[in-house]
């Protein structure tokens, strides 16, 4: 009877491994993506607007009081929070057809562009000290790490340029 249970016990197993796994599958293909600023608990997220878009969204720490951050027009994703907790930065794509990087204050006011390059900068994250943002970007042809000053702001009259420059490994300017 105890030889009879083993393997069964094992088969059991084996299953609930393939079906944890098979979850976690189909959970990573949703893309979410969620920054925890920590002083507040709020938890900042993009998620699919009701067009279609992809938008930034905050959610206090119990879940609740879901706040629209940014319009679906910009097609947000992969925020950021800055270590004060006042600030996000997103990717977002703007009139020039490429993907930049974008600032808000927390509720998503005051939004500007601290990029602006035909090719797609992505993937934001804040120095610790809050005065730097790094991002990736194809700029050459491959991915590459960027960083710009958190302060900048995206020069409209040139869209070739930028004040974001190749971090230490790159060691050029864009």
């Amino acid at each position: 009877m105890h030889a009879l249970r083993r393997p069964l016990r094992a088969a059991a197993i084996a299953v609930a491994v393939v079906a944890s796994l098979a979850l976690l599958a189909i959970a990573m293909t949703q893309g979410a993506q969620a920054a925890f600023p920590g002083p507040n608990g709020d938890i900042f997220f993009h998620t699919q607007g009701n067009g279609g878009d992809s938008i930034i969204a905050r959610v206090n720490a119990k879940g609740k009081k879901f706040k629209k951050l940014t319009p679906e027009a910009i097609d947000a994703t992969d925020v950021a929070v800055s270590p004060d907790g006042k600030r996000i930065a997103f990717e977002c794509e703007l009139e020039n057809g490429g993907s930049e990087i974008c600032v808000a204050d927390r509720n998503g006011k005051r939004r500007r562009a601290v990029t602006n390059h035909p090719a797609s900068d992505s993937d934001p994250a804040w120095s610790p000290d809050g005065k730097w943002i790094v991002f990736e970007s194809d700029r050459d042809g491959d991915d590459e790490i960027y960083k710009v000053r958190a302060t900048a702001s995206a020069c409209a009259s040139s869209p070739r340029t930028t004040s974001a420059t190749r971090t230490r490994a790159g060691r050029r300017r864009a």
